[in-house]
């Protein structure tokens, strides 16, 4: 049982190793990438009422060299 395990660990390590080499060759492919700036972090709404809506513009600002595309917004 043991010997079995060693095999997979062996053939795991064997794996990551050839991703940590093949990764830098797929990473000078990409010509540029996208990068989302805030203004803030954190938005204080303070006290929300239910049936009440609160509204905040915020602005996303695109400083990378890609274009930046929001697909979906969530909130926590």
């Amino acid at each position: 049982m043991t010997r079995k395990i060693n095999r997979i660990m062996i053939g795991l390590m064997i794996l990551f190793g050839i991703s940590l080499t093949l990764s830098p060759v797929y990473a000078a492919e990409e010509t540029g990438a996208p990068k989302a700036e805030m203004t803030r972090d954190v938005y204080d709404f303070g006290t929300a009422y239910e049936g009440v809506d609160v509204y905040q513009d915020i602005t996303i600002k695109n400083t990378g060299d890609a274009d930046l595309e929001i697909i979906r917004i969530g909130t926590g």
